[in-house]
């Protein structure tokens, strides 16, 4: 189960900077 946790941590860290690299373009 933490396995998945941290999973979806990093997953989310790594959308918010696509979503704020989409912003900039």
């Amino acid at each position: 189960m933490q396995k998945i946790h941290l999973f979806v941590h990093i997953y989310n860290k790594y959308y918010s900077g696509l979503l704020w690299t989409l912003k900039l373009m």
